[in-house]
């Protein structure tokens, strides 16, 4: 029993470990900012966006200090191909329905304030950016034909919203001429033609933008106005009145018999529609063609045939 209170004894004896702190350890730690800044810049800068190839948006982030956490895409909730540097995005309109949709994009930062919180990431902000997609792998823009008061033809279409706009381009064809109209302002949405006068032609419309070359975004469109046709009226036993109907388009006429030799130019540049012509002796005949020409000349496309006819003296006198 002695030798147990003993050994108690010792060891109340043995001195312990003591601390005595020199100083405060505390550090001032500050609220989250309510209106943080940044810069956040995405390629394309646009609300509404046209899809109609594979497209690549870049975007370039700036937290001003802040640790971006993540960064993440989704079209519909559902994931993007992210590529190259993970700032770069890829969409191919063949992985998704026609149609809209929408495009978000979620970052998360750090709140930089310090605190325990925000160390183990349970602290810090949101940016939130949305889009809406016209998604379409065949689009087809609508061409709209119309004649201006000043009797030309206008083509006319919606505006496209296309990132990295380069150009777009319309090519028809026209009494065997084919020419190209290239546009480089996303803005243009009509094309003035002062050449057309009636007749057969063809239109295509296409874009270029982002990586790709010139698309297709138009099927096509087709116009065949009626051109003036040949009219006569037999005056007296030697002339004959031929007319035709005023063209909607600001144009001016040609005509000639070819029955003449030589070759009688009637009218020419004028845009009279009515003529007198003198045939000797009734039971002569005329072999007439009606030229139409746009009011500003244009060589390439002169003379385009709007009618021929041949007319026998006689057979429409008026009585």
């Amino acid at each position: 029993m002695k030798r147990f209170l003993i050994y108690i004894s010792v060891l109340l004896i043995i001195p312990g470990c003591k601390y005595n702190p020199t100083g405060e350890n505390y550090k001032d730690i500050s609220k989250p900012a309510e209106n943080p800044l940044f810069d956040l810049t995405v390629i394309p800068e646009m609300d509404t966006i046209d899809i109609f190839a594979r497209t690549l948006f870049s975007y370039t982030f700036n937290s001003h200090g802040l640790e971006m956490k993540s960064a993440q895409f989704n079209i519909d909730g559902k994931g993007v191909e992210l590529i190259r540097d993970m700032k770069t995005i890829g969409i191919d309109p063949q992985y998704y329905q026609e149609g809209y949709h929408v495009l978000s994009m979620v970052i998360y930062t750090n709140s930089g304030t310090g605190s325990i919180a925000d160390m183990a990431g349970a602290e810090g902000y949101k940016i939130e950016k949305k889009w809406v997609l016209n998604i379409n792998s065949n689009p087809i823009i609508p061409i709209v034909k119309t004649i201006t008061k000043e009797g030309f033809l206008k083509l006319s279409w919606r505006k496209l919203k296309v990132p990295d706009f380069i150009k777009m381009e319309l090519t028809y064809s026209y009494n065997n001429v084919y020419v190209s109209k290239t546009m480089d302002n996303m803005n243009t949405t009509f094309f003035l033609d002062s050449n057309y006068v009636g007749g057969r032609s063809y239109f295509q419309l296409y874009c270029a933008y982002n990586t790709r070359d010139v698309i297709n975004v138009h099927a096509s469109l087709s116009i065949n106005d009626t051109l003036p046709q040949l009219h006569f009226e037999d005056i007296s036993a030697d002339s004959v009145r031929i007319y035709w109907k005023k063209s909607a388009y600001n144009v001016k006429y040609k005509l000639v018999n070819t029955q003449a030799y030589p070759v009688a130019t009637l009218l020419n540049g004028t845009s009279d529609t009515t003529c007198k012509a003198v045939q000797p002796v009734l039971g002569s005949s005329g072999y007439y063609i009606l030229y139409i020409n746009p009011i500003r000349n244009n060589t390439e496309i002169w003379n385009t045939e709007s009618d021929q006819k041949a007319h026998t003296l006689g057979s429409r006198i008026v009585a």
